[in-house]
């Protein structure tokens, strides 16, 4: 059973203040203008035959698919939409809209991650609170950072258009750079100071770099991929063995 991640229980309203689980006033507004989002990924296991879907029918649910609001708010519920038109599209053989939405994919998470980042470090807003703003934020971004390597692995499959490869190319791939940036911040924090704040929610994402090398893995078995779409998904597993190595020495339990 996952720990329970209080970000995703809806607090009650207090009007005039924006409130997000013990965080309020205008950081709070910032997170909430963050992360507000629809449901684009259904929860693990749901619809795992969909195009660009790999996710096995076993997976356990977790909060990344669960969504804050019902409202495509801020820049995490753009990339969402953005990424949901950008598998649709490929699907319908709608190649020119598809790179459309991946560029805004990847304009919208890298907005995404420089409010994210801006929150780390920051203190509470509330006095009567020690809970700082930039776990919720950071995890909500690495959240979509998920949900876009897991969907972008499967819009590989069939694809043979050169263009549209590199646009699915980098688009994962500054999705992976980015999140390492982000994680890399939040381990060069002090082990007994900030970085405490980070640990139960960090530990909680670790099954899902399994699930990403687990769904690369399975793509580079049994897709039908062109030569550089197996090289993108090659290098995107390098890639996530990295990181899941890296976030496993962290906040695993082995540093």
């Amino acid at each position: 059973m996952p720990r329970r991640n209080e970000f995703y229980e809806q607090p009650a309203p207090q009007p005039g203040v924006a409130t997000i689980g013990r965080v309020s006033g205008p950081v709070a507004a910032l997170v909430l203008a963050l992360v507000t989002t629809v449901t684009p990924v259904a929860a693990p296991g749901a619809g795992s035959q969909a195009f660009g879907s790999t996710q096995s029918p076993a997976a356990s649910h977790s909060v990344w698919t669960k969504p804050v609001l019902a409202r495509p708010v801020g820049p995490i519920g753009r990339a969402d939409t953005a990424l949901r038109q950008a598998v649709s599209s490929l699907h319908a053989h709608h190649y020119d809209r598809a790179r459309a939405s991946l560029r805004t994919v990847g304009t919208q998470s890298a907005k995404a991650h420089v409010t994210a980042t801006a929150l780390i470090g920051a203190p509470p807003t509330d006095p009567e609170s020690d809970e700082p703003p930039g776990p919720p934020a950071v995890l909500a971004t690495l959240s979509l950072d998920h949900r876009i390597g897991m969907r972008l692995t499967g819009a590989f499959q069939g694809v043979r258009r050169d263009a549209v490869i590199r646009a699915l190319r980098q688009t994962l791939s500054s999705t992976h750079h980015r999140r390492d940036t982000i994680l890399d911040r939040l381990i060069a924090l002090p082990v007994e100071g900030a970085r405490a704040d980070y640990e139960d929610g960090m530990a909680d994402t670790l099954g899902t770099y399994d699930q990403e090398r687990r769904t690369i893995a399975a793509a580079l078995r049994t897709h039908r991929l062109s030569r550089p779409g197996t090289v993108a998904l090659r290098h995107a597993l390098a890639r996530v063995r990295a990181t899941s190595k890296k976030v496993n020495r962290v906040f695993g339990g082995g540093e």
